[in-house]
């Protein structure tokens, strides 16, 4: 496994089994923190955005460090959703190359 600033990647012999991406520290802007996120390339039609900027409504960096890593895990199993979701779709309608 190499870890690099904010990904873990997991290899399996000579092909990447998996690619984990950490949540990064929010950003602080006039003693307030916020999250921010960058939305994956194959979602950005959908959402309609290229990031999520979200104030977290608190000056204390520990209580913003929880809030921020459960909102990437809810944007994290969200993303995950719409992805499978669209995937559904693609072999029902029978696209073989479904770019997701």
């Amino acid at each position: 496994m190499l870890i690099f600033n904010d990904i873990s990647i997991v290899y399996q012999g000579d092909k990447i089994v998996r690619v984990d991406h950490f949540p990064r520290r929010p950003f602080v802007n006039r003693g307030v923190y916020y999250f921010d996120r960058h939305v994956p390339k194959a979602l950005q039609a959908r959402v309609q955005r290229v990031r999520v900027v979200l104030c977290l409504h608190t000056w204390n960096e520990i209580e913003a460090l929880n809030a921020n890593n459960r909102l990437f895990i809810q944007l994290d199993m969200a993303w995950n959703a719409a992805r499978l979701e669209a995937l559904a779709v693609c072999r029902r309608v029978g696209v073989l190359d479904c770019s997701i």
